[in-house]
């Protein structure tokens, strides 16, 4: 089975910030880097749209308090014949984790959005997430999804 992959950069047409240089910055600079509170509605993303599955990352975030980096999605299965989906191999900067051995969720035939959400103790993302998502047809075949998002950069 090939792998589709997927390269997002979120990136592009922001202006990337020296935060080593933090304690230099102009007053200009700290409010380029504070977003207003309407501006910071996060990453929502469709990652896939086809006609056969719709999949889309609705947020991704970090809780301090676990050290876990959070990561939410929908999905919908767009034919008569069940799917699975199932999470492989994600790296999140330059730490590697294996997600194949979780529960893969089933989305029935023609089924409504459904809500997913994984987590990997990372710590705070820095540059670059990939994911592999495995779309399984229960009856047929595979389709393995590689996401590789670049989200954002620090020097």
């Amino acid at each position: 089975m090939a792998k589709e992959m997927i390269y997002i950069d979120f990136t592009k047409g922001y202006k990337q910030f020296d935060t080593s240089k933090m304690s230099e910055w102009t007053s200009e600079e700290w409010k380029e880097w504070t977003a207003e509170p309407d501006d910071n509605l996060g990453i929502h993303k469709v990652l896939f749209d086809d006609p056969e599955f719709y999949f889309k990352m609705t947020s991704l975030y970090y809780d301090e308090a676990s050290n876990d980096m959070y990561v939410t999605f929908d999905a919908q299965n767009k034919t008569n014949r069940d799917y699975s989906i199932r999470f492989g191999k994600w790296k999140v900067d330059e730490q590697e984790f294996d997600l194949s051995n979780s529960t893969p969720t089933t989305l029935g035939n023609k089924s409504e959005i459904i809500h997913l959400k994984e987590s990997v103790k990372s710590g705070f993302l820095k540059s670059m997430i990939s994911m592999e998502v495995n779309i399984i047809d229960v009856n047929r075949r595979a389709r393995e999804l590689v996401f590789i998002l670049k989200i954002y950069s620090i020097y």
